[in-house]
């Protein structure tokens, strides 16, 4: 598996990439924290969207949204400051590391069967 870490003036594009070509896939979402340690926060749930926003009244975030029609489940990162994709061999990612200001990680990871793991050429814009 491969790592990159994303620049801040991509995480939109690439989020809505990343979004798109996993839309409906199941996620686990955990995020490890200072004194917290690992915690679960979403559980093979599918996913909705990932959004990177800013606004004056909230500050920056990243919000990742599971779930069905009926029952959405959010997750935010609040103030971001790295965002770094995992790949396997081929490209094809299966994770986001989203690391925030206060030390904490939050990882989403896609659970998907071992089929058809090829990246779409458009993938990386």
């Amino acid at each position: 598996m491969i790592t990159h870490e994303i620049p801040s003036q991509q995480w939109k594009p690439f989020l809505e990439n990343f979004m798109q070509l996993h839309r409906g896939d199941a996620v686990n979402v955990e995020r490890v924290g200072n004194a917290e340690g690992l915690t679960p926060k979403l559980r093979a749930q599918p996913l909705i969207g990932i959004v990177a926003m800013s606004d004056s009244r909230e500050g920056s975030r990243i919000e990742v949204l599971a779930g069905s029609d009926e029952q959405v489940h959010a997750h935010a990162v609040r103030y971001p400051s790295q965002l770094t994709v995992t790949e396997l061999d081929n490209g094809y990612p299966v994770a986001i590391q989203i690391a925030a200001d206060d030390g904490s990680v939050t990882q989403v990871r896609i659970e998907r069967e071992e089929q058809n793991l090829k990246p779409p050429e458009a993938y990386w814009g």
